[in-house]
Order: C-alpha cells, then structure tokens, then sequence
C-alpha cells in the first residue's frame, strides 16, 4: 500500500494503488523464479521495460471514474470494472523537461520527499503513492505532467538523489513495495534543504561589565 494508515477500510484511490503494487510485484516474482505457472497469462497485464501501469476502477455502463475518496467497499464487480492502462515516456519528454528547469522542479521535488518523509502518518513512503498521489497534492503545476514526474523521478534516481527499497506491504505483507528516501548527504540534497532550514538563533552576547556596584 502507498501509506501506513491505520484505518480498516481504504479508499479507491488505496484500491487502485493496491492493485498496481500487485501488477508490479508480478515481475518480481517472476524474476526470481517463484511466480507459479497458472499465473504467468498474468504477466501479459505488467508494464513493460521502462513502463508503469495505471489502475483505474469504474463505473461500468458510465465509464465514469469511481471517486477516489470512497470507501474500497464502492467497487461492485457486478456493476463496475477495472480499467489498466501502461504507460510510457515519450522519448522527448528528457528533452522538453530539460532548459533550466530541471533544477527548480527537482528542488521542489526534495522538499516535497522530505515533506512526506516527516509525515508521522507514514511509517514510509511508497515510490507509487508519491509519485502519483503525494505529489498532485502539493499543487505544483508540473506534478500533474505524468511525464515529467517520471522524467524527474528517473533522473533523481540517476543522479543519486534518492535511495530505493524494496519493503513489506504493511497491508499485504506478501508483496513487497517500493519505498523511496532522500539521499541526505547528497550534495543537491544538503544544499536544498539548507537554503529552507531556519536560521539559527545568534548566540547571546556576553553582558557588559556593569560599572555600578551592588547594593
């Protein structure tokens, strides 16, 4: 799951993630020799090389997206479907993302991880619920260009950055997930977070020998 809440019941919107984090998990296991044979036709419904997946859950006859904030318990297979969409990086979006603006969206981009990383709600954060929830919830204007959050997230990574890992689903312990942290002692990292740190209180000055005796 892309959170570490405390609540029975989820939304769609940890459905959806949920489901995606098992797509995923589905090569992992297959990687490592253990995915059983009746499940490898499942493997034709994983991203591919380079790829993510998208999980949407729907209102069957409308088309209509499920609002994301009910209950996991609105999805009626009777009446409702799920929609799962691949997608991958235009080969200009590195291009496009970059001219200068790279560092301004990176900058923003480590200070929201480092956001998310004190949130105390967050036992850790998941690399799918950050890259796709967390950061259109900050407002920044390029967190919903799919394209370049991935463009970002790739050249975070690249640069060293960020560090991956692969954790326990808190919910579903069997299939691990991906959790990102910010590279602290990076270079780009340090000096981000320096220049928003408060300053520090200047040490009081000694006091001035007083000239008048005591009574």
């Amino acid at each position: 799951m892309q959170h570490d809440r405390h609540d029975e019941q989820g939304t769609i919107s940890d459905l959806e993630a949920d489901l995606q984090e098992a797509l995923d998990a589905l090569q992992h296991y297959e990687q490592r020799g253990e995915l059983p044979d009746e499940l490898r036709p499942l493997l034709l419904l994983t991203p591919p090389e380079g790829g993510s997946v998208h999980v949407s859950l729907r209102h069957r006859e409308q088309m209509r997206q499920i609002r994301r904030t009910l209950g996991e318990s609105s999805f009626d297979p009777r009446s409702c479907g799920a929609w799962i969409v691949f997608e991958l990086a235009p080969e200009g979006v590195v291009a496009g993302a970059s001219g200068g603006g790279d560092d301004a969206f990176l900058r923003e981009f480590v200070l929201a991880l480092d956001r998310a990383e004190r949130d105390p709600h967050m036992a850790f954060v998941s690399l799918k619920y950050f890259r796709d929830q967390y950061l259109v919830k900050t407002g920044h204007g390029w967190a919903r260009d799919f394209d370049l959050v991935r463009h970002l997230m790739q050249k975070a990574t690249d640069d060293g950055l960020i560090l991956l890992a692969r954790v326990p689903n808190p919910r579903q312990p069997e299939f691990p997930v991906t959790s990102l942290q910010l590279a602290r002692d990076h270079a780009f990292v340090k000096g981000v977070l320096e220049a928003v740190a408060p300053a520090e209180p200047a040490a009081p000055h000694a006091s001035e020998p007083s000239n008048v005796d005591p009574d």
